[in-house]
């Protein structure tokens, strides 16, 4: 596990600190939730045509579970994705993805590069011993 709060006036590109997966809109609720599960991501990014349209976490799947009445392979990623993506840009300093998770009471923060999804921030890692936490 890497701790953002090393050097706060590091870009936050080579810090993510988040698993992250990617899968096509069309995927069934239940192979996400293997992913989440299985692997222990934290997010997976949902994509329509490549391009990233979406994110899902536990809780968008114990929504589809009471949407589905507990059939996850009846639904697919796209009826269960929070949209639109709030992400910031690869080159933001960690001070500045602490300030904005805070701002925003953001849990988990993809990070982009190039309209691309590249990494992802977890809330308890990067705000810890934080001064902007404190």
């Amino acid at each position: 596990m890497i701790y953002l709060f090393e050097d706060e006036n590091t870009k936050i590109e080579h810090r993510t600190n988040g698993l992250l997966f990617h899968v096509d809109k069309t995927e069934t609720v239940q192979r996400v939730s293997h992913f989440l599960s299985f692997y222990k991501a934290d997010a997976v990014i949902v994509r329509h045509n490549g391009v990233p349209v979406g994110m899902i976490t536990a809780g968008d799947v114990i929504k589809g579970v009471a949407i589905s009445g507990g059939d996850l392979s009846a639904i697919v990623a796209e009826n269960i994705m929070s949209a639109p993506i709030i992400s910031l840009d690869h080159d933001k300093y960690v001070d500045e993805v602490k300030a904005f998770m805070l701002d925003k009471g953001l849990i988990k923060l993809p990070i982009k590069k190039e309209e691309d999804i590249v990494g992802l921030v977890v809330e308890p890692e990067i705000l810890i011993n934080s001064s902007l936490y404190k």
